[in-house]
């Protein structure tokens, strides 16, 4: 007779309330553009010609004549179009039915699919605000020669972003109120970026100097928020062997304004327009088979070009 062991007596289990998942949580695009629920997949928005609101066209009054007439031009060039994105999530009643219930599984698998809106939205602003070619005011670090990238000791990095502030209230009135770094530009081009270390903790300062986004803000005139993009993505195909990412922010900065909420008569450097924006559960009558369906109907649009200052590959 054999003697009695553990793997005899035993069957593995899951732990109860615990798993792991290698999420993203640090998602930033809602903050970026803030996003306008809107009733149809395209349409317009309103976009008053910018040099009417800047223009003094009130004349002195003359005895027996009539006021001028005067009005600002309503352009018909800024429209949204959604494009609808989705997948499905299955969820086998056999399958559920079965599963060990510390696994948690139907509430896991309807956080996949969250993820997976969450991670296109991401995609799609970052894309959006994050390309060259899109702001009135774009620069390529790297074009200015070595000396002057963020991780380069020579670099200007005060005078690049009180350049890019200025710039932006020199094109629309106001000030910007909005810094994004992607993730490689304020590792390697802000944390440890001799000009910044002296420019906010001075010469004679002891210990360590970690700089933080409220020092910005503190800092730089106008500035009330600084993001820093941390997302990752990977286009790598089921069954590679290799499995690589990437930042989804890149190495660039962007200077800002914003709108705080959407309004009317207000600039704002971009909105996201979302004409869907859902998780559904249904059933395959034929399979019986239940699915978890995320879809997203978005357009994250650049709705003012002049109201941002885009500033790529800041360090090597």
């Amino acid at each position: 007779m054999a003697e009695l062991s553990i793997s005899g007596v035993h069957t593995d289990q899951y732990v109860p309330g615990v798993s792991i998942a290698e999420r993203q949580t640090d998602f930033i695009w809602d903050m970026l553009f803030p996003m306008i629920p809107v009733k149809k997949d395209g349409g317009k928005v309103p976009h008053w010609r910018k040099e009417d609101w800047y223009r003094n066209r009130l004349e002195p009054k003359k005895s027996g004549k009539r006021a001028p007439i005067i009005s600002p031009i309503l352009d018909d060039d800024l429209t949204y179009k959604t494009t609808t994105y989705h997948g499905r999530v299955p969820l086998d009643p056999d399958v559920l039915s079965n599963a060990d219930s510390e696994l948690a599984l139907e509430d896991s698998l309807g956080a996949y699919a969250d993820e997976m809106r969450m991670q296109h939205a991401e995609n799609l602003v970052a894309t959006a605000a994050f390309s060259s070619g899109v702001w009135t005011t774009d620069t390529d670090q790297s074009g200015l020669g070595a000396a002057r990238l963020w991780s380069a000791s020579t670099n200007t990095a005060v005078a690049d972003i009180l350049s890019d502030i200025f710039t932006v209230r020199g094109l629309i009135g106001r000030m910007p109120n909005t810094m994004v770094f992607g993730v490689e530009a304020w590792y390697e081009g802000v944390l440890s970026n001799p000009v910044l270390i002296s420019h906010f903790f001075g010469g004679g300062a002891q210990g360590p100097k970690i700089i933080t986004p409220q020092m910005f803000i503190q800092a730089f005139p106008g500035i009330q928020r600084v993001l820093i993009g941390m997302s990752m993505t990977t286009t790598t195909k089921d069954g590679q062997t290799t499995i690589t990412y990437s930042d989804v922010w890149g190495k660039h900065m962007l200077t800002a304004y914003v709108a705080p909420t959407p309004s009317l008569l207000t600039p704002s450097a971009g909105y996201t327009f979302a004409w869907r924006d859902r998780s559904r559960k249904w059933t395959d009558e034929g399979t019986e088979c239940e699915f978890i369906q995320p879809e997203v109907a978005f357009d994250a649009k650049v709705t003012a070009a002049d109201a941002g200052a885009f500033r790529y590959n800041l360090v090597s």
